[in-house]
This record gives structure tokens, C-alpha cells and sequence, in this order.
């Protein structure tokens, strides 16, 4: 089975006209000039980045070095097509989604920047994309015009969680998100408004990264030790962790409404 958004490793840093003439095969496009604003697109930094050799090379690899990524400047790659791929990888419970059914509808909560919502809808999933910051619709939708254009679009919405309109966007859904987003009240009123078998991918920051790192600063945003578990009392757990992962101390769970 062909990826529909496949992940790439190399990086392809020169202009986006010298690009589209003359692709580097399986690269990502961001010119240098792009860098600075479009870092949401790169991976973890666990995770170094190739740079292909060329113009503009050596200052990317400079910059994302000064940025904390681990950097390595090739010239071994070829010119050719190869589609759009990515740099940048959604949530890894994300990917352990099957592919939706027809119209199947997802709700992501504390969006972000999008990198979920936009992966989910590039897998056929019809998404509303739920964040406080307004400035975030707009990168969200560029980031879909890049790496999924022709997906189902996703519907990005604004709101001050917790907010009584959320309840207008739950109806229906059949998978609902919060990654590194948190609150106990909005967790519960999502859940309850959930149709059967809907499915519930939660990873959030635990006790001992707050201990560790002093965030998140707001105790309401993170969780104890089992406490998720507690939480979940009445849905089916299908998978439950709690430890490092990339670099941070998160609890992580999927589970099912009854």
C-alpha cells in the first residue's frame, strides 16, 4: 500500500523555483529564505535533518543547528520526481489509525499549528480542527495547501476552550484528539456527547515532566500518574502508557466510548 503522506528525510533548502524545474527526488522543499517562519514543518529534534548540497546549504545547516537539530550536509541524491512527502510526523497515535470510513468525521482538540488535523485529513478523515489562537487557521490551512491539497478540507474553528459551542462540534464525530492539550471539564463533555464506538486519542504531560521541567506551569494542565485512567472510568482502554517519549514525560491512551 502507497503512503499518502509519505515521510522524507532530506531537506531541499533552495529556492521553491529552482525546485519545481529540477526536484530532488523523495526531499522536502522549504527555501532557506522560509526557514525561520516554517520550522512547525521540520521534525522533532530528536531526529537530525539531511540537508541535499547546494545553495544556501551551509547557513541552513548553520541555522538549524543554532535551533538545536542535529545536521548532516549530503550531496548524495538525484534529481527526479517523487511527490509530496514530509519532514514533519503527526502524533504516533495518530498513525496507528486504520484508513476512515467514507465521511468518516474527527474532531482535534488544542490543534496547534495543525500537523494532526492536516495528516488525518490527508487519510480520508473529515476534520474540524479546534484551537484558542486565531492566528493558528491560517498556518493550518497553508500547511494543508502544501502537504495535502487534495484532501478533505479542514474545517478550522476558533474558540476559547471551555466553550458551550464545543458541543455543537462533537455530533457525529468518530474520533476525537487532544494532544498536549488538557482540561478535565472539556475532556468529560466531549466524551459524554460522543457517539458508540467513537475513538479517543489522548496523549498529555504528566506529573513527573512537570517535576522535571517546571511546565506546564498551570497544575490543571497536566496529569498525575494514573490518573487519566480514573478519568477514562467507563470507556474501553485499549492501550494505556505512561513514560518518556521523544524527549518528554507524557501519559498516552486510546480508548473507545462503549
Amino acid at each position: 500500500m502507497i503512503e499518502k503522506l509519505p515521510l522524507r528525510r532530506l531537506l531541499d533548502v533552495r529556492d521553491a523555483e529552482a525546485a519545481r524545474i529540477k526536484p530532488i527526488f523523495e526531499s522536502v522543499n522549504i527555501p532557506f529564505s522560509e526557514l525561520a517562519s516554517r520550522t512547525h514543518e521540520l521534525p522533532a529534534k530528536h531526529v537530525p535533518i539531511i540537508v541535499a548540497s547546494g545553495p544556501s546549504d551551509s547557513e541552513a545547516a548553520q541555522f538549524l543547528t543554532d535551533l538545536g537539530w542535529q545536521v548532516m550536509v549530503s550531496p548524495n541524491y538525484r534529481f527526479a520526481e517523487s511527490g509530496i512527502g514530509r519532514l514533519w510526523e503527526p502524533n504516533p497515535l495518530v498513525e496507528t489509525l486504520r484508513s476512515p470510513r467514507m465521511d468518516a468525521k474527527a474532531v482535534d482538540l488544542g490543534a496547534g499549528t495543525g500537523r494532526e488535523s492536516v495528516y488525518l485529513a490527508s487519510q480520508g478523515w473529515q476534520v474540524t480542527a479546534i484551537d484558542n489562537l486565531s492566528e493558528n487557521p491560517e498556518r493550518g490551512t497553508v500547511l494543508q495547501s502544501r502537504y495535502a491539497p487534495d484532501s478533505p478540507l479542514v474545517k478550522w474553528v476558533t474558540l476559547d476552550l471551555p466553550s458551550l459551542e464545543l458541543v455543537d462540534h462533537i455530533a457525529e464525530v468518530s474520533l476525537l484528539t487532544m494532544f498536549f492539550y488538557w482540561d478535565v471539564d472539556v475532556f468529560l463533555s466531549s466524551v459524554r456527547h460522543l457517539h458508540s464506538q467513537a475513538m479517543i486519542l489522548v496523549e498529555v504531560f504528566n506529573e513527573v515532566h512537570h517535576d522535571k521541567t517546571g511546565k506546564p506551569k498551570n497544575e490543571s494542565a497536566f496529569v498525575k500518574l494514573g490518573e487519566l485512567k480514573k478519568i477514562a472510568n467507563g470507556l474501553e482502554i485499549l492501550h494505556y502508557e505512561e513514560g518518556e517519549l521523544r524527549g518528554r514525560n507524557t501519559t498516552r491512551m486510546i480508548a473507545r466510548t462503549p
